[in-house]
């Protein structure tokens, strides 16, 4: 795999990585890259090479027996080095290529800085939010399955094998503005009971904190009391933005189940620093 600085002066190439692929939250990372957390991996000094650019590259020690390695042009921080290890630590945003590893955890979060790290809107752009009075256009349908976008079920749902257990049996709803799906609502029917619970519900990154959530929502709560249901549930998180945005809408917490995220789910779940566990099931009554 080859990467680089921003710039392009300097070039490097890693044959693979030896360690997991860690977001540090290290106070000495948050000043180096003025970022909250760096995603970093160990790289075996034998496995790194560089292509172009060595004599750019300058260093700084930023902590006793340790040097950070960037380029002299751009400033981009790509290896550091603690003295007698075997392994590099590599900068891997700066990766020109897609490694096979994905991020494994969190370390160093009790740096975290809870100004910075509070729960606030994500967008995958810069957002073009709309002028003050004037409303999204939306239109929200049942859809098929096989319409909802995998990218944004994930957003509130990230394992895939979850998703694709509930899925194909579930009545799907989606939101378009114009010809772009911008959220999604899964909706499955619980045996036995005049109930319904809500698998998965996400908004497009971009499109967050215009309301769009709130009325697909909406909509979905009329639906299912039209189709004779007593109960709506669902099971969120024991903390962030989605337990606000449910209790807003009338839910309230009716159980706990300890230890939900750690025992279902094959990778840890992180929200603004904090580890997600427990799971507490939601519900409103008609």
């Amino acid at each position: 795999m080859k990467g680089s600085c921003l710039c392009g002066a300097v070039r490097y190439q890693v044959d693979r990585l030896d360690l997991p692929i860690m977001h540090c939250h290290c106070q000495t990372c948050q000043k180096t890259h003025a970022a909250t957390e760096v995603p970093t991996a160990g790289v075996l000094r034998e496995a790194f090479r560089w292509l172009q650019g060595e004599a750019s590259v300058t260093s700084v020690v930023s902590s006793p027996g340790k040097q950070r390695h960037f380029c002299q042009h751009c400033g981009t921080h790509l290896v550091a080095e603690r003295e007698g290890k075997p392994h590099l630590i590599l900068r891997v945003a700066t990766l020109d290529e897609t490694p096979d590893s994905q991020v494994q955890g969190h370390i160093w979060t009790a740096h975290d800085r809870t100004w910075l790290t509070t729960a606030a809107p994500r967008h995958r752009a810069w957002p073009q939010a709309p002028e003050q009075g004037e409303t999204v256009a939306l239109t929200i349908r049942r859809a098929g399955p096989d319409e909802l976008p995998q990218a944004l079920l994930l957003l509130a749902d990230p394992d895939w094998d979850t998703i694709a257990g509930y899925l194909p049996t579930a009545i799907c709803y989606v939101a378009e503005a114009g010809d772009e799906i911008v959220a999604v609502c899964v909706v499955a029917k619980l045996a036995g009971a005049e109930a319904f619970e809500i698998m998965n519900l996400a908004v497009a990154e971009a499109r967050q904190q215009a309301g769009i959530g709130a009325r697909l929502l909406q909509q979905v709560i009329d639906d299912v009391r039209a189709r004779g249901a007593r109960r709506l549930e669902l099971g969120t998180g024991s903390f962030g933005h989605q337990l606000g945005f449910y209790q807003r809408h009338g839910f309230r917490v009716v159980a706990v189940e300890p230890d939900y995220f750690l025992n279902h789910y094959p990778e840890p779940i992180h929200e603004n620093g904090l580890q997600h566990r427990d799971r507490l099931r939601l519900a409103v009554t008609f």
